[in-house]
């Protein structure tokens, strides 16, 4: 039983006519697995403080890898590298994993550890069994099996969604993926002016994220901007692919018009940084709307 009040465990029987026959049943194609956001399926937006998540990262030789976390979405971004490890094998269709995440609220000689079991349903759908060993409390992280499903844009919680800007992009350690911008608000900033802010992201064609671009939410911009449009260029000449975002007024009619360029550089482990070499450069007439 869920805190939530829930019966969150599902009836392994209902699947076990693909289970006992995974080998025929489940494809070898594991890779419609790799880079999704997996998260609880009895999830539907709003605070993650009581559920887990995970990506799995490489699946070769039957060797699985991934990152773990307890208590949020395990999203590739700016806390990528603090998130808990999942590592184990694949037999028989089922994958049989290890799980230790270090949790900041934890207290400093305790972490969440454990035994995984991942049987793949289909491309949107894990069964998980999760026991575990050591947890920051029992009631909020019980034990038991648990449906799973892709992080989507649809789970997302936005108070006012005003537009989705997506555009399809080839990154070298992506491939061809979605680069989608979600335009949030307006808000009231602390003078009391109405801004609209961008959530960045890449996505796959069926709008699961996949990665989360850091500090979005430190941009912002008034409701005569939009976005323009969007390119992949190796902007500081390192060899890997970085993505501009063009931000544009609606009008030029102000005097110093201009659009900034969002810069995000790539790093070696396919994640990236907001550039802070990022350009505010003139605008002419032709370029608005």
């Amino acid at each position: 039983m869920h805190p939530d009040g829930e019966n969150d465990t599902y009836n392994t029987n209902e699947y076990s006519n693909i289970t006992d026959n995974c080998d025929s049943q489940i494809t070898a194609n594991y890779s419609e697995y790799l880079n999704k956001v997996w998260v609880y399926d009895g999830w539907h937006g709003g605070a993650y403080n009581f559920y887990t998540s995970f990506v799995l990262t490489k699946i070769e030789n039957n060797v699985i890898e991934g990152k773990y976390t307890a208590g949020a979405i395990a999203i590739r971004g700016d806390y990528w590298g603090q998130m808990g490890v999942l590592s184990g094998a694949i037999s028989d269709g089922v994958a049989e994993c290890t799980l230790e995440d270090y949790n900041d609220y934890c207290d400093v000689n305790k972490r969440f550890e454990g035994n995984v079991q991942i049987t793949f349903i289909d491309k949107n759908s894990l069964e998980v069994s999760i026991g575990y060993a050591n947890r920051l409390e029992e009631a909020s992280f019980p034990n038991g099996v648990y449906r799973y499903k892709p992080y989507n844009i649809k789970d997302m919680y936005i108070v006012s969604l005003l537009e989705i800007y997506s555009y399809p992009v080839k990154i070298d350690s992506w491939g061809a993926v979605e680069l989608t911008v979600i335009e949030a608000g307006p808000i009231e900033d602390d003078r009391g002016g109405l801004y609209a802010y961008f959530l960045v992201c890449l996505s796959n064609q069926g709008n699961d994220f996949l990665y989360e671009f850091g500090n979005y939410k430190t941009k912002y911009y008034g409701e005569n901007h939009y976005i323009n449009g969007a390119s992949v260029a190796d902007i500081n000449e390192d060899g890997l692919d970085d993505i501009i975002l063009d931000i544009r007024p609606n009008s030029v009619s102000v005097e110093d018009a201009a659009y900034t360029e969002w810069q995000y550089l790539q790093v070696a482990d396919g994640t990236f940084i907001l550039s802070e070499q990022a350009s505010t450069l003139p605008v002419s007439p032709d370029m608005t709307k």
